[in-house]
């Protein structure tokens, strides 16, 4: 079936309802028809004015759900402030709530040494001589 605006079909329809009545008496089956097409393009004109209402009202949902969701996001972020306040930023328990804890970036500098340092090398006073 070939792509065709609704507008255009239901320009087509009412043309020939308006053109066709006048053979209605003179043309056998054609009255019987006329009056389905008459209710195919009624029922259509309601069809196409409630999808233009969802459509509408479509489009006010989803106005309406991202202020929502913009809502919700502010408060989850006010919810894990508080949270991260009360709770210190190095707990690890903040990962439940899905904030990452401070950790230490670096690794310890001074870490613990396995080799005794070297004993310092005394001078002895007859070699200088």
């Amino acid at each position: 079936m070939p792509k065709v605006a609704i507008a255009d079909t239901f320009r087509d329809w009412d043309k020939v309802l308006t053109a066709a009545a006048e053979h209605a008496d003179t043309v056998p089956g054609l009255k019987q028809r006329l009056i389905d097409l008459a209710d195919v393009n009624q029922r259509a004109h309601e069809l196409e004015d409630l999808r233009e209402r969802l459509q509408a009202d479509r489009q006010v949902a989803t106005q309406d759900l991202h202020a929502v969701r913009e809502r919700g996001i502010g408060l989850a972020i006010e919810i894990r402030l508080v949270l991260k306040a009360a709770f210190g930023a190095d707990y690890e328990g903040l990962v439940a709530f899905n904030i990452r804890p401070r950790r230490n970036r670096r690794p310890n500098r001074l870490g613990p040494t396995l080799i005794p340092p070297a004993p310092a090398k005394v001078k002895d006073p007859e070699e200088e001589t």
